[in-house]
């Protein structure tokens, strides 16, 4: 690590604050007093005499609000040579989509048991199927979603489209076949947030409930950074209340298992001819 100098303007004095840069990380990591706060590091800079900037001064201020690093806990410390559903360079795929969506505007929140897996081992749950991300839904657009099939990586498989409660959708990394990512749409008011599910065979919808998300950190996932809740803990616990103990992904299930999940009404045959299925 080699630590290197940040000068902040603030009216008529120099802040000076502290980052480090990592040869095996993708984020600089900034150290304020007793906080941290992390930011992928910008690919474009301009320079003026002896200072460099981002050219998008905005959106590097916007990271910044949301910047707020968190360590994960490492409570389950797994062997090298452990089997895996998901082999771990497979983070690569989600930095893709990460940045392809940051290049829309859009933070994914890991959510669901990639969430569990960062905090709880720093690394995926080796018995995990899928990678799970929230997309909070002040961030959607659907002109942001027409270019989706041009990202190299991603391949559509289906998606739920009721952008007013439910959407979601599901991807499958071309000449990957490691893992689906689902993307679900994060809905918050005033008292909670949530988002929905469908469960095509029975056509009954279900929604995730929990403590409101209102702010959004980031986390170190394998060297790569991902933004998450700030209140990971709370999240954690009403969707697993133990979620300290491992237990076998082939014992959950997805709509059942969940101490957060709840039916909320069917949808109408009419409904589903705007839910369909790609793959």
């Amino acid at each position: 690590e080699f630590v290197e100098l940040s000068v902040r303007d603030n009216l008529y004095q120099l802040d000076i604050i502290y980052y480090t840069i990592g040869t095996n990380r993708d984020y600089w990591l900034f150290e304020i007093g007793n906080e941290r706060r992390a930011i992928i590091i910008p690919e474009i800079f301009s320079y003026s005499s002896f200072v460099s900037f981002p050219n998008d001064i905005k959106q590097f201020l916007d990271d910044w609000e949301n910047s707020r690093f968190i360590e994960c806990r490492n409570l389950i410390k797994r062997a090298p040579d452990t089997a895996r559903e998901i082999p771990l360079q497979f983070v690569r795929k989600m930095a893709e989509l990460r940045d392809f969506m940051k290049l829309r505007n859009v933070r994914l929140l890991m959510m669901g048991g990639t969430l569990l897996g960062w905090y709880r081992e720093c690394s995926l749950i080796p018995h995990t199927t899928d990678i799970d991300f929230a997309i909070r839904i002040e961030d959607y657009s659907l002109n942001q979603w027409g270019g989706i099939s041009s990202f190299r990586n991603p391949v559509l498989i289906f998606y739920c489209f009721q952008p007013y409660d439910s959407y979601e959708l599901t991807i499958r990394v071309k000449d990957d076949t490691s893992a689906n990512i689902d993307l679900f749409f994060l809905y918050t008011n005033s008292n909670k947030s949530y988002f929905g599910g469908l469960d095509w065979l029975t056509r009954k919808k279900y929604k995730w409930s929990y403590p409101r998300i209102a702010s959004v950190c980031t986390g170190d996932l394998l060297g790569f950074l991902f933004h998450v809740p700030c209140n990971t803990e709370d999240v954690l616990t009403t969707e697993y209340n133990e979620w300290q103990r491992d237990s076998p992904s082939s014992d959950f299930v997805w709509h059942k298992s969940s101490h957060n999940v709840r039916e909320d009404g069917v949808f109408t045959g009419e409904d589903m001819q705007q839910m369909r299925p790609l793959g």
